[in-house]
């Protein structure tokens, strides 16, 4: 009887909940090209080690005031694995090369990332 109560406490968590859990967001910023907040996808962020480049996938949600969002897929490319010269590309076709000055964006996310 006991097992049976606790069993139906559980299932009803279960369907409270919606037995869905969403990804964590971390703020990296207000973008300077487009105005809108920028978040990283903490469920997106993987690493792959080549040779000595260490290649890091996540993804950008953008939000402008309306609340409403745009997805990007970046790819950072970090040639020696020391966290400098770090270039990147997104699902849009845009390449570069990871600053604090020219990139700020790019180069939140990939400082957020780089030891997630």
């Amino acid at each position: 009887m006991v097992k049976q109560i606790f069993l139906a406490a559980i299932l009803a968590v279960i369907i409270c909940a919606g037995g869905k859990v969403e990804a964590a967001e971390i703020y990296v910023g207000n973008s300077p090209a487009t105005g809108y907040d920028c978040y990283v996808l903490t469920d997106s962020v993987r690493h792959r080690n080549e040779h000595s480049m260490l290649i890091s996938f996540a993804t950008l949600k953008m939000v402008n005031r309306y609340g409403d969002a745009q997805y990007l897929d970046y790819t950072f490319y970090d040639l020696d694995g020391d966290y400098v010269d770090v270039e990147f590309s997104n699902s849009q076709g845009y390449r570069g090369l990871a600053t604090a000055q020219d990139t700020p964006i790019e180069w939140a996310m990939y400082t957020v990332i780089r030891d997630y």
